[in-house]
């Protein structure tokens, strides 16, 4: 499951929209920006093609290459991406999966990681499809598909769910011999 361009990779660590057993199930189950399910996953980046102009562009994908070390960084891009990137990819470009939004931080990307692929991404962004499987696999082999995935090598840990607070007032009280 190496992915190829286009395709993610499922032996790593990098999930677009949470790599939780729970998220890769629901991924699995309703797919992404897929028309046969009503709870499917969608986010759409908007196309900046005419919203900037040619140096702000070069600017912004600069900085874009910058948050994965592959060029310098720079205030023009660091603005722009500030004003129009942050509230999805986050301030530091760690990406935020609950949007589905993928980090630009690492050295993984989906549809390249050259100048030309990233600001052709961001002029005018791909957007990768998934068929849901709810109406072709049992709920059983969805959540066998999910571990399956899962344990290929970047699974991620749900959050400790929180322990329910204690009321001293109706915690029963210790007996003692005496």
């Amino acid at each position: 499951m190496p992915g190829e361009y286009g395709y993610p990779n499922l032996n790593d660590n990098d999930w677009i929209w949470g790599g939780t057993l729970t998220d890769i199930e629901t991924t699995l189950t309703h797919g992404i920006r897929w028309e046969g399910s009503d709870a499917t996953r969608v986010n759409y980046m908007p196309a900046f093609d005419g919203m900037f102009d040619a140096g702000q562009v070069a600017a912004l994908t600069s900085h874009v290459l910058s948050l994965s070390g592959k060029a310098k960084p720079n205030a023009t891009g660091a603005v722009l991406f500030t004003e129009n990137c942050a509230a999805c990819h986050g301030a530091t470009g760690a990406g935020l999966p609950a949007m589905g939004a993928p980090a630009l931080n690492d050295a993984i990307w989906l549809y390249g990681g050259s100048e030309a692929a990233v600001r052709k991404q961001i002029l005018a962004p791909r957007h990768g499809v998934m068929p849901g499987w709810k109406d072709r696999l049992d709920p059983a082999t969805i959540k066998m598909l999910a571990a399956y995935v899962h344990s290929r090598g970047g699974g991620q840990q749900a959050a400790p769910a929180a322990e329910p607070a204690t009321d001293v007032a109706q915690a029963p009280m210790a007996e003692t011999d005496g």
